[in-house]
């Protein structure tokens, strides 16, 4: 079964292509705010992709170093733009089932009106043919401009580190065109971001880090230590 678009895009956004593209484009200067949510989110997926994880020498390579795919959620305000939540992507065989992510967003846009889906993420580091295919994908899956989108990647054995640098393993790009021989090429650019948390997230954080699995420090207690510092 193919999974990697469905038959009719959907505009998920609004009416036109082209007023998102000018209400919406995510750029290097963007104001990036990163919940702990989202990182605690993504974390806790990558510990049970593992878990459950059968490290075959039949399985892909890609299997093994992308084990964790999902949407990004939040909302922006001009070119504030805050990452507050997400939901995984459903896979087979390493491809994404776009009509399950279309239908998924629908979803939260009924209880959530101002959510809005801001990009996907990705566990292991940017591949970047790879990942701007990907993205490329969603953003025709959703009927959307690819500079309207943002991609975070995610290193969850980087939180070691995390402490001692002040660094967390965590990258936030955004897609800018320019045209090399006279064609345009689409690359991905790195974006600043700044953790942000009120008190009853932080919170969450904590108790989250505490209920997972035991056997060893996993990047959801380590990033619970991080923010606590802060």
């Amino acid at each position: 079964r193919n999974h990697s678009l469905p038959k009719t895009p959907i505009n998920l956004f609004g009416s036109s292509r082209l007023s998102l593209s000018l209400s919406r484009i995510m750029t290097s200067e963007s104001e990036v705010k990163l919940h702990p949510l989202t990182v605690l989110n993504v974390a806790d997926h990558h510990t049970r992709a593992k878990a459950n994880f059968d490290k075959r020498q039949d399985q892909p390579t890609e299997q093994q170093t992308h084990l964790a795919l999902g949407a990004l959620l939040g909302e922006t305000h001009g070119s504030a733009i805050s990452i507050t939540n997400s939901f995984e992507f459903k896979t087979h065989d390493a491809h994404v089932d776009y009509a399950f992510v279309t239908s998924r967003y629908e979803q939260y846009k009924k209880n959530f009106p101002q959510i809005e889906l801001l990009g996907w993420y990705a566990v292991g580091e940017l591949d970047h043919a790879r990942d701007l295919a990907r993205h490329e994908a969603l953003g025709e899956a959703l009927d959307v401009p690819v500079d309207s989108l943002m991609h975070l990647t995610l290193d969850p054995d980087g939180f070691s580190s995390a402490s001692a640098t002040g660094d967390l393993p965590i990258h936030v790009y955004t897609v800018e065109t320019s045209v090399v021989d006279d064609k345009p090429r689409a690359s991905f650019v790195a974006t600043k971001y700044e953790v942000e948390s009120v008190e009853s997230e932080r919170t969450a954080a904590e108790h989250g880090a505490h209920i997972l699995p035991s056997g060893g420090r996993s990047a959801s207690t380590a990033f619970a230590a991080h923010i606590d510092t802060q």
